[in-house]
């Protein structure tokens, strides 16, 4: 799943990100958002296997009125 982010296709826009994300919540595909959350969570941790690889965006966001919502600011 890492591989198909913004940065790891060498795009600064962040289409791809969306695009997945939507892809991930519409198919309930939990074994792929947790290999996200984790790999960008090893890169905060200084992870040297993702560290170089993927950039993270500091931001808050908003939960939705549905239960386990997020909605990104």
């Amino acid at each position: 799943m890492l591989e198909k982010l913004a940065h790891s296709l060498g795009r600064s826009d962040e289409g791809p990100n969306i695009r997945l994300a939507l892809d991930l919540v519409e198919t309930g595909d939990r074994e792929g958002i947790r290999e996200i959350v984790n790999g960008l969570g090893s890169e905060r941790r200084g992870s040297p296997a993702t560290a170089s690889r993927f950039s993270t965006r500091s931001g808050g966001g908003s939960r939705g009125s549905s239960p386990g919502t997020w909605i990104p600011s």
